[in-house]
């Protein structure tokens, strides 16, 4: 159950957006993680695009890095994850994509909402390609 954030859900062509509001807290990050995979059915989206930069707060680096192993852990491989974070917060360490990556998730973490959107449309298309290839 998540306890210190909200979740808001839109829908952009073909990538489902989710917008984050609330405390940033470790005890969240599994329960939105868990609901935002049952409101995106791997069929109907190729990407998501979750976008924490309405969340107050930060996560220590060991938090930030069970953040990343449970997204490695259960996000489906299919599709693609791009997380937006507040420029003046955004780690550029890439820890997000070194973890999950281990696990097969193509995922990344951006400052700016236009560039995430960017990487997302570039998976698509190399999705698209490979399925017609």
């Amino acid at each position: 159950m998540i306890t210190h954030s909200t979740l808001q859900f839109e829908t952009a062509g073909s990538f489902l957006i989710v917008l984050v509001r609330g405390q940033a807290s470790s005890h969240d990050s599994v329960p939105i993680l868990k609901e935002i995979l049952a409101a995106c059915p791997a069929a109907k989206y190729t990407g998501v695009l979750v976008d924490v930069r309405e969340q107050t707060g930060t996560l220590e680096a060991i938090d930030r890095y069970r953040n990343a192993e449970s997204y490695g852990r259960y996000w489906p491989k299919e599709l693609s994850v791009a997380l937006v974070e507040n420029a003046e917060l955004c780690v550029q360490d890439y820890l997000f994509e070194t973890v999950t990556s281990r696990y097969g998730v193509s995922a990344r973490i951006f400052c700016d909402v236009k560039d995430a959107l960017g990487w997302l449309r570039t998976r698509e298309h190399r999705l698209q390609d490979a399925a017609t290839a």
